[in-house]
């Protein structure tokens, strides 16, 4: 669970663990057991997804039940001017640029 405690911690920011765990559903005592390396139940993992906004399936790959390719997520800030520029210039480049066909 390499990445899930950063994600959480990510995540919570300046919040108490009671109010965010309070919106999810469910008790604070999982980011104790979270921040000692215990992981995550899925039910958990989704049920912080929803209570913080967030895109479950970024989620459940945050907590390593799904890889990346299975999530296909793109984090997209909603302040793209906080996106650096070139970062955005060849995400651009990118989506703009045709797939070659297949056979």
């Amino acid at each position: 669970m390499a990445t899930w405690w950063p994600f959480v911690n990510k995540t919570i920011g300046e919040q108490t663990r009671q109010s965010v765990a309070l919106k999810s559903g469910f008790d604070q005592s999982a980011f104790n057991r979270w921040e000692s390396g215990t992981p995550p139940d899925a039910a958990f993992v989704v049920k912080f997804a929803r209570g913080n906004g967030l895109n479950v399936l970024h989620a459940l790959e945050m907590a390593e039940y799904i890889s990346a390719e299975e999530a296909d997520t793109h984090d997209v800030p909603a302040d793209l001017s906080t996106i650096d520029s070139l970062d955005l210039a060849c995400e651009l480049v990118k989506r703009l640029t045709p797939s070659p066909k297949q056979p």
